[in-house]
């Protein structure tokens, strides 16, 4: 089974300038993403980027693809399933075909490379795409609020005060992984199609990174991790 990995990295988030090359550890944020890749079962990584310098420091994390994203496909109101469709349209340019596309948002400097190899397997069986998912066990749907016309409502007719051990397992994306048949993509430009399998990922290694404070908590988890790794 080809597959094809693509790094999406843009320079303008609009919650922290120049996050992905943010250091975490010292390390550029898109390098870890790059070792990531690298180390797992992918045939072929392609880095996607509107940034000469995210692809350049990607370029020195490893060898991997860089390619340079047109800059209407890297705005705020951009979707990311139009920059896995220009890879796409790149590698077919020369000739390259794929199985299967494995969508790595760079926003998640502790996605491990088991955790793409896991994606990648729930595709060659019966699965038509596969995402990471986290168990909701603090911020559960059951006991969650909003504001409608000015008035406190809950979110489900459920809502409410549950025990912990009465609330039935959910689970919500954490934009590690994404991975559909590229077949299936090609036709629909979908990355969630029915037939879709979960890798649950634990909590503390579910860090999305936005704005400044995720940077700073990263950086701490990444301390806790690497001490329990040095504990062992």
């Amino acid at each position: 089974m080809r597959s094809l990995g693509v790094i999406c990295a843009r320079a303008n988030s609009k919650g922290l300038a120049n996050k992905n090359l943010g250091l975490i550890s010292g390390i550029p944020l898109i390098a870890y993403s790059v070792t990531q890749a690298l180390l797992s079962n992918l045939t072929h990584i392609v880095v996607s980027s509107d940034s000469i310098d995210i692809l350049g420091v990607a370029c020195q994390a490893g060898t991997v693809a860089p390619l340079l994203r047109p800059a209407e496909l890297a705005t705020d109101t951009s979707r990311i399933e139009e920059a896995l469709q220009h890879a796409l349209l790149a590698e077919k340019s020369i000739g390259a075909k794929y199985d299967v596309i494995i969508l790595l948002q760079n926003s998640s400097p502790f996605r491990t490379a088991d955790d793409i190899n896991k994606s990648l397997q729930k595709l060659e069986e019966d699965y038509n795409s596969v995402m990471t998912v986290t168990k909701a066990v603090h911020n559960h749907p059951m006991g969650s609020w909003m504001i409608e016309d000015g008035k406190v409502k809950p979110f489900m007719e459920s809502s409410g005060y549950y025990r912990r051990q009465d609330k039935p397992d959910v689970y919500y994306e954490n934009g590690m992984v994404y991975g559909v048949k590229a077949d299936l993509f090609i036709k629909s430009g979908n990355l969630r199609e029915q037939e879709i399998a979960m890798v649950e990922i634990p909590e503390i290694r579910s860090m999305d990174i936005h704005d400044k404070d995720d940077l700073i908590l990263a950086n701490a988890i990444a301390d806790i991790i690497k001490k329990e790794a040095n504990s062992v």
